[in-house]
């Protein structure tokens, strides 16, 4: 087994033993739950600026948003560049709260890759 030593990348062989646990307490990756039994609709803007519906679990990442956006049949895409709102990030977690923040009328605004003619590029 190779561990590494606290104040540099170099690799040291360290004997294994059987009893060890190869995890332990204080390296057990976070991991982060979603809520499957509570889900929101969100809306976010498709390619032509038409905000669609996504029903996603609590605590799923914006990430997965645009995934589940993109999986829709209606929901019009292209290359996706990021959000409009530069205070997102693809890690974000959607929360019970984001259904009232991402409405119809205000939805999750995406930055497309435009072609060179258009005049309004990166912009819905």
């Amino acid at each position: 087994m190779l561990t590494y030593g606290a104040t540099d990348a170099t690799p040291r062989a360290s004997p294994v033993d059987a009893e060890t646990p190869l995890i332990s307490s204080h390296t057990q990756p976070t991991v982060t739950s979603v809520d499957h039994a509570s889900t929101v609709q969100v809306h976010v803007c498709d390619y032509n600026g038409i905000a669609q519906p996504v029903e996603v679990a609590v605590g799923t990442t914006l990430s997965e948003v645009v995934d589940a956006a993109f999986q829709k049949p209606v929901f019009t895409t292209g290359g996706f560049l990021g959000f409009e709102n530069g205070n997102l990030s693809m890690a974000q977690r959607v929360t019970a709260a984001d259904a009232t923040t991402w409405t119809a009328d205000k939805p999750l605004k995406l930055k497309y890759k435009r072609d060179d003619s258009c005049d309004s590029c990166l912009i819905l």
